[in-house]
């Protein structure tokens, strides 16, 4: 089963630290994948190998670590359900999640203070017996559509 819609997240792990998240959902089940610092390391390493050996330099090879994230995210994704859940995942039943709670990223700029103000976007998840919260950069209007239409 392909999964309808995933996400790159991150949820904080600890005072001022961050983990990055895949959430993926499917029909039945929201699976979030947490991509632990060794995780990371080793993408990035395997990135740089990859980068050298094509003959690509050092500026190609921070590009290329910038795009490591995402192509994970991508890799993720288009896994069978069984593949996900062998990585560092939780599996969250449809069923569990009591409410979710979806609002976009946003930027405002101020042209005459010259002044532009974030704010993240987050995804909440109300399951029985606790909260989950993820942060994000998306303003997509169809993740929140599809969002508040999940559990319906």
């Amino acid at each position: 089963m392909k999964c309808e819609l995933y996400l790159i997240t991150s949820k904080k792990s600890g005072f001022l630290k961050r983990e990055s998240c895949v959430i993926t959902f499917f029909e039945d089940e929201v699976l979030v994948t947490t991509i632990s610092k060794e995780k990371l390391k080793e993408l990035y390493a395997n990135s740089k190998e990859e980068t050298k050996a094509s003959g690509g330099g050092f500026f190609r090879q921070m590009v290329n670590a910038s795009k490591v994230l995402s192509e994970y995210a991508d890799k993720v994704s288009s896994m069978d359900i069984e593949e996900i859940k062998k990585e560092n995942t939780e599996v969250i039943k449809k069923s569990s999640i009591k409410k979710l709670r979806y609002r976009n990223y946003s930027e405002v700029v101020d042209m005459e203070n010259n002044n532009t103000s974030k704010s993240e976007g987050k995804l909440v998840l109300v399951l029985d017996n606790k909260k989950m919260k993820f942060y994000h950069n998306y303003r997509d209007k169809n993740i929140k559509e599809y969002i508040n239409k999940y559990l319906k």
